[in-house]
């Protein structure tokens, strides 16, 4: 316990300074009342099982962002099928989000935030055959 680096207690001057700091410097941009989903398969998505990218910067012009969230709806007429999105690069998926349809026919709504890469991409594997998967960026972090 303690070791080198003591982990900081929310208390702490400091740690409450840095993090206010943090939040003033780096604001949500919120995109407001989205009216339509971004992406859909057919529309930017393919659902063949496999892994692709999936490029933001026709939203986010800006290559600076460093952190962006996702808003995520899918459905299937079987159960366990699923999408998983996670930084472009990485190879596993432990550090992702997945869902799974829990109830044939039931929509499953999600949302989380991930790292972009360079130029904007998320990776993102949609259960082959799926019936619907849709996102829309809900907002991102500089």
């Amino acid at each position: 316990m303690g070791g080198k680096y003591p982990i900081p207690k929310e208390t702490d001057s400091f740690y409450v300074w840095q993090k206010w700091r943090e939040h003033l410097a780096y604001p949500f941009v919120d995109r407001g009342n989205i009216a339509a989903w971004d992406f859909s398969i057919g529309a930017g998505l393919t659902a063949d099982g496999a892994e692709h990218t999936l490029d933001l910067s026709t939203i986010i012009p800006d290559l600076s962002i460093s952190r962006v969230k996702l808003s995520i709806a899918i459905q299937d007429n079987a159960v366990g099928t699923g999408i998983i999105i996670k930084e472009n690069g990485n190879a596993d998926d432990i550090n992702a989000l997945v869902r799974y349809t829990q109830v044939a026919n039931q929509i499953k709504y999600d949302n989380d935030s991930f790292m972009l890469d360079a130029n904007n991409y998320v990776a993102y594997k949609i259960t082959a055959g799926m019936d619907a998967a849709y996102i829309a960026v809900q907002g991102w972090w500089p």
